[in-house]
């Protein structure tokens, strides 16, 4: 009985953490959270906005930290961190002293920051001993081409990337091939949800 109480008091903190998450989004606006696709963890959509951020760079993406700390960020194929004990959903890794899992994409929760200039951000809890990420989407409509960087481990064990560009997911033209392909994804996710969000 001894041994299951690590894993018990970890599942209380994470549950806990999500209902302060969830109570920080209640506060913000009713609708500040994005509807994520069930079935693709990369698109979502939020008041007719279509997000699908499979695109925006070549997943997984390596990037270099503080103290020289390696991350592979792949928040579209989630994929199985040297850290066993976390399975196969992981979204953020790091390497450190030893492989560690710094967000899990079970249950991603998206947040809409503003629209012009479109910001959003995805959380991913449930990493190792409480460890969770936080990719901040901010667009910049002077870069061609998306960039991603390491922006502090702040609050402790919190990693904060940040990826900028004119293209960050956003499904209209000039970042998407036509206009059916996004009426097609708006169209689909619609059918299956039951957000008064969208």
């Amino acid at each position: 009985e001894q041994e299951d109480k690590p894993i018990n008091f970890k599942t209380n903190m994470i549950k806990l953490l999500s209902l302060i998450l969830f109570i920080s989004v209640i506060g913000l606006s009713s609708c500040s959270q994005i509807h994520n696709d069930v079935d693709n963890r990369c698109v979502a959509i939020a008041n007719g906005t279509i997000f699908d951020i499979s695109k925006v760079m070549d997943w997984p993406v390596k990037v270099i930290g503080d103290y020289g700390w390696t991350y592979w960020v792949d928040p579209c194929n989630p994929t199985v961190c040297e850290d066993q004990r976390q399975g196969p959903n992981v979204a953020v890794c790091q390497l450190s002293n030893a492989y560690y899992a710094c967000g899990m994409n079970e249950e991603p929760l998206w947040l809409l920051d503003s629209y012009n200039p479109l910001r959003f951000k995805i959380i991913y809890p449930g990493g190792t001993t409480w460890r969770l990420s936080v990719l901040h989407f901010i667009q910049d409509e002077t870069l061609e081409e998306p960039t991603i960087e390491f922006h502090h481990e702040e609050p402790y064990l919190q990693y904060n990337f940040i990826i900028r560009g004119n293209c960050i997911g956003q499904q209209h033209y000039p970042c998407t091939s036509t206009y059916d392909e996004a009426n097609e994804i708006y169209l689909n996710l619609h059918a299956n949800s039951t957000s008064k969000c969208l």
